[in-house]
């Protein structure tokens, strides 16, 4: 019985490394892949008070906007609905630098 113990111990060890490596990945792997590309290199566009605001005229509710790092895809985002490229009204807001 005391071997069974023994065997426990060491891979209890090896479950706690596992998790700690799997956390260090989680988000490579939790990012949202890109509708164009099926790639996963999506991250949401920051916006300033007046982006906000511009964005807010359009009418969307709670919307967000993304960028692709990989195919330079423009996307937007309503709530949690799916993902729609992005039209010409949104160009200045993916060209537009946030300001602090």
């Amino acid at each position: 019985m005391d071997i069974w113990h023994q065997m426990a111990k060491e891979w209890y060890w090896f479950v706690i490394v596992g998790a700690l490596v799997a956390v260090a990945f989680a988000p490579s792997f939790l990012k949202g892949k890109c509708p164009q590309c099926r790639k996963r290199g999506l991250v949401s566009v920051d916006l300033d008070q007046v982006g906000q605001e511009q964005l807010a005229s359009f009418g969307l509710s709670f919307p967000t906007l993304y960028n692709c790092r990989k195919c330079q895809a423009r996307l937007y985002r309503e709530r949690s609905g799916e993902l729609k490229a992005a039209d010409d009204r949104f160009t200045a807001l993916f060209e537009r630098e946030p300001t602090v």
